[in-house]
């Protein structure tokens, strides 16, 4: 047979057996009791309710009664044919009696079993017979009577999922594994995000609770009284001793004379520059203020003394403050304002 022939004939029975496929699962989702088919003769208006006509009907109203809610795996049974028979090559490797006959023992069982199972655990009230047909009504009461209710629940079960694996080749260990697995990580992921909210709220709990702090420090410093600056000190007022001396000797005073030595032996004092300005002296004791508080240590400067060399901040602790914790960070406190 030429070859473009044997193309058409595999596609042609596949596109059959899809379409009837799709016209039986038609059929049985509009399947209706009202309609005449293979137990019902009919309310007598003799109007076919269902989509696929009386043919429809009356195949629907069959594999309804014999297979239940099993019937919907016909169709599926129907299009995996039609892939073999697309896919089908000359040395027959598609159609093995290794290979079908497992499977097609797989899709008995799996027919008997779920139809079994439907029975037993749901309600057929718009089936013509329970919800697992007669197979299924047949295959659980003649188990259910031997080994009771929950071991034929169990075996049929085990029966269900092997055929399923013998069908698909699919390894229940490993959609198991695979579970597992992809259950694991998004319970990770769940965690993951968790913290991160956990995190974010008790980040936004430390941003208003050190805003707040922020506030509270800003309304105290403001209601705070500044710390009284002294006047700085005057340079020393020039003699008039020094004035009358001005006038250089024309001889030197023998050493017995009893005369007081001239001031020209001493040097003049150093020429006072001034020194921190208002401002400056404000921001030194806000920052020792701070820097104490660096050191759990509050205190409040309420004097600053100046003077040409050294300035004299007059600190007041806070109560129950020890004066040696002060006096211990003397060398800490210099290095922090760097004098």
């Amino acid at each position: 047979m030429p070859a473009y022939m044997v193309r058409a004939l595999k596609e042609g029975a596949f596109l059959l057996l899809a379409f009837i496929a799709i016209y039986g699962l038609v059929s049985l989702a509009t399947y209706n009791r009202m309609d005449q088919g293979f137990t019902f003769s009919g309310d007598g208006s003799g109007v076919i309710r269902n989509t696929g006509g009386a043919a429809g009907a009356w195949l629907a109203d069959f594999f309804m009664f014999a297979f239940g809610y099993m019937a919907y795996l016909l169709p599926v049974v129907l299009v995996y044919i039609g892939w073999l028979i697309h896919n089908w090559q000359q040395d027959f490797k598609q159609f093995a009696l290794h290979v079908l006959l497992p499977r097609g023992t797989g899709f008995i069982v799996l027919v008997i079993a779920g139809a079994g199972l439907a029975s037993m655990h749901f309600y057929g009230d718009n089936m013509p017979e329970q919800a697992g047909g007669v197979i299924g009504k047949l295959a659980s009461e003649s188990l259910i009577g031997n080994i009771g209710f929950l071991g034929t629940t169990l075996l049929l079960l085990a029966l269900f999922l092997t055929a399923v694996s013998l069908i698909t080749s699919v390894s229940w260990l490993t959609v198991m594994d695979i579970t597992g697995l992809y259950t694991l990580k998004m319970f990770g992921q769940i965690g993951n995000r968790i913290d991160i909210w956990k995190d974010r709220r008790e980040g936004e709990k430390v941003k208003i609770k050190r805003h707040e702090t922020v506030q509270v420090k800003q309304k105290l410093r403001q209601q705070k009284a500044p710390p009284k600056i002294a006047r700085k000190a005057k340079p020393p007022a020039i003699s008039e001793r020094v004035e009358k001396e001005k006038q250089v000797r024309l001889f030197d005073t023998p050493e017995d004379s009893g005369e007081v030595p001239p001031l020209s032996l001493l040097d003049d004092p150093p020429v006072f520059e001034g020194g921190y300005s208002q401002d400056a002296l404000e921001a030194l004791s806000q920052l020792v203020e701070l820097k104490l508080k660096d050191f759990n240590i509050d205190v409040t400067v309420e004097a600053v003394i100046p003077g040409p060399v050294i300035t004299r901040f007059e600190l007041l602790p806070a109560p129950g403050l020890k004066v040696s914790k002060v006096t211990n960070l003397t060398k800490d406190l210099a290095r922090a304002l760097s004098v």
